[in-house]
């Protein structure tokens, strides 16, 4: 089992890391809407 302190770690880890894929992703679509225009 993992302590509090490693799982809050971890989990902190997982969220910088979807919110850099979310920032990625919101990124690239704004990029594909401005060429098709």
């Amino acid at each position: 089992m993992k302590t509090a302190a490693e799982a809050a770690s971890s989990s902190i880890c997982l969220c910088k890391h979807c919110a850099l894929m979310n920032a990625a992703q919101y990124l690239s679509l704004q990029s594909v809407l401005q060429l098709s225009n």
